[in-house]
């Protein structure tokens, strides 16, 4: 079943969640109060699937602990409960919980509360498999490091820290070109239905351009969607292509023609080249050109 974290300062109250939730087959571990509850949620290995919170306790209160899981994890799913502070539950959703219950509770609106966020959470993970098993084979049945038939990595290979040098070439606003160093991170977001890179890269080592890639499965068109943004003021973009699992290929309008997007895996290197097509032109330019090596796994968090 799920591994519940139940934070609350009140024994009385633990007692009671470790009487409803163990005998469904939860694992329950308790803290009694937000700093111990966020030391318990850092620890290395351990995957907590929900987290209980009362709102009125000392050391770290709860709302701040929710800011605290949701900036640590964006995907935390958090529940706010609260007897003597209930005019806090609404702020306490606008911190991120996902779900408010007041007190005092009973088991079965307490046991309700939450199976509805666990049958969310598990709903978003079997949309997630059913769409990226397409385009990503076999990458439940692989661990990290392994291949499939086809050669393709699984999904986790992809997530962590990535660095290397970057050739942007001559272009109207680089005449020259440029050399620069470039830093990728790579997580999963949204509940784990899309991938979010966010890019930095530094010129002599000056940081001149930060951006963020936001890939996302459209069930609809059978694409993968790339969505771009980047510091400097440049308008968002929008791409769309396909992803066989070891070669995304997107494309879409760019400033003055049509832009091309490829980025390739292969064991721990990422390739990144970009081609622009001016209106004016027959012919692709090499625009861009990134090879990086990967520096952090997804097993070492930030």
């Amino acid at each position: 079943m799920a591994t519940i974290l139940f934070v609350d300062d009140d024994e009385v109250e633990r007692i009671f969640a470790r009487e409803v939730l163990e005998p469904r087959g939860h694992k329950v571990l308790f803290a009694g109060d937000g700093e111990s509850a966020l030391e318990i949620y850092r620890r290395p290995g351990l995957d907590i699937d929900v987290v209980v919170t009362d709102l009125a306790m000392p050391r770290l209160n709860g709302l701040r602990l929710i800011k605290a899981l949701r900036e640590y994890d964006p995907e935390a799913r958090i529940i706010a409960a609260s007897g003597i502070a209930a005019d806090q539950l609404d702020l306490a959703e606008e911190f991120g919980a996902v779900a408010a219950l007041s007190k005092p509770w009973s088991p079965p609106r307490f046991v309700a509360a939450l199976d509805d966020v666990l049958t969310r959470a598990e709903a978003a993970r079997d949309w997630t498999r059913g769409h990226w098993e397409e385009i990503w084979p076999e990458k439940e049945k692989r661990g990290r490091g392994e291949v499939a038939d086809d050669g393709s990595p699984p999904i986790a290979d992809l997530i962590g820290r990535w660095e290397g040098d970057e050739h942007i070439f001559p272009a109207p606003w680089a005449p020259e070109g440029v050399m620069a160093r470039g830093t990728i991170e790579i997580r999963s977001v949204m509940g784990d239905t899309a991938l979010l890179l966010e890019h930095q890269r530094e010129v002599q080592g000056t940081v001149r351009r930060r951006g963020l890639t936001l890939l996302i499965w459209d069930g609809y068109s059978g694409e993968v969607v790339h969505y771009g943004f980047v510091s400097g003021g440049t308008s968002p973009s929008v791409f769309r292509g396909a992803w066989d699992g070891r070669l995304l290929q997107v494309e879409g309008p760019g400033p003055g023609g049509q832009v091309r997007h490829e980025r390739s895996w292969h064991d721990e290197i990422m390739t990144l080249r970009s081609w622009t097509l001016p209106e004016d032109s027959a012919a692709e330019i090499l625009a861009f050109e990134g090879t990086y090596q990967r520096v952090r796994s997804a097993d070492t968090r930030a």
